[in-house]
């Protein structure tokens, strides 16, 4: 009943289950509007770089929940309460039903988990259907995603990750510099993670269509930078030489893409995003959007 979760209270959100506590709580109800109020309220703040044993004691939860960044916590939490130290894959293009499947297992929710995924399996299916029938043959269009840290830092997401994964489940291509499997990434880049890039290496993730996440650390001055980050990659000379800035198809995203990796929510907003990209509409509505 009482669950601390070292995470974005929006994880559990879909399982219809509130946190007592939980992390970035600001950062979450920025970047998922749709459920903000749910989570700035009766949601304890955690602190995710030096959690305090004082206060996870006050809260008195029957369930600690965290990843391996808590390992060596371990035993200091579970003399509070049950602990589950989790080892979320998020190189792996399964991690998004991965771990909602693992949080119903370990809250009861099994079948609430099954349900939610099926209904984002179904829109990704019907996703797909419109944006063939708008654009023919997919596989023509590469498409890759990268997140902007500041100015000059950026990662590109491989295939293997499940935000870049959706690309290869629609049908799409992807840039050659990238176009490897989980084992090619990890020889070619020695990472099956995210392949971090200077400026000078943009040609990586050049493609047909190019998304950008804009979406500093959290211990940045999140809103106020990633309001003018956009701007500044956008009047930069280097990324205009770039093809997709040339053909006008690079899409600037938020933070939730890069939430979307394990957090259902999130997911949702993307493929809603993708839909309002490429002029398309998926039948099924965002379960987590009001009309």
């Amino acid at each position: 009943q009482r669950i601390v979760n070292f995470d974005l209270p929006s994880t559990l959100y879909p399982l219809d289950i509130k946190p007592i506590a939980g992390t970035f709580l600001e950062l979450n109800a920025i970047e998922l509007p749709m459920v903000a109020d749910w989570i700035m309220t009766d949601i304890e703040e955690l602190n995710f770089s030096e959690p305090s044993l004082e206060q996870l004691t006050l809260l008195e939860p029957d369930l600690i929940i965290g990843d391996l960044f808590f390992a060596d916590n371990y035993d200091e939490f579970s003399a509070i309460a049950p602990t589950l130290i989790v080892n979320y894959d998020f190189g792996s293009p399964t991690a998004l039903s991965d771990d909602n499947l693992f949080l119903g297992e370990v809250t009861g929710r099994e079948t609430e988990a099954i349900a939610q995924l099926a209904l984002y399996d179904q829109r990704v299916a019907e996703l797909k259907t419109a944006l063939q029938a708008n654009l023919g043959d997919l596989s023509a269009i590469d498409v890759s995603l990268i997140r902007a840290r500041d100015e000059n830092t950026f990662d590109v997401y491989p295939r293997n990750r499940p935000q870049a994964a959706l690309f290869d489940t629609l049908g799409f291509g992807r840039p050659a510099a990238i176009d490897y499997d989980r084992a090619g990434i990890l020889e070619v880049y020695d990472t099956d993670n995210l392949i971090p890039i200077s400026k000078e290496r943009l040609d990586l993730a050049d493609g047909d269509v190019l998304i950008i996440a804009v979406a500093p650390n959290v211990d940045e001055e999140e809103t106020s930078l990633s309001a003018t980050l956009g701007e500044s990659i956008e009047n930069d000379p280097l990324w205009n030489t770039l093809n997709a800035f040339q053909q006008n198809e690079v899409h600037f995203v938020t933070t939730a893409w890069v939430l979307a990796g394990k957090d259902l929510i999130a997911a949702h907003n993307v493929l809603d995003d993708l839909a309002n990209m490429f002029g398309v509409e998926i039948p099924t509505p965002n379960p987590f959007v009001s009309e």
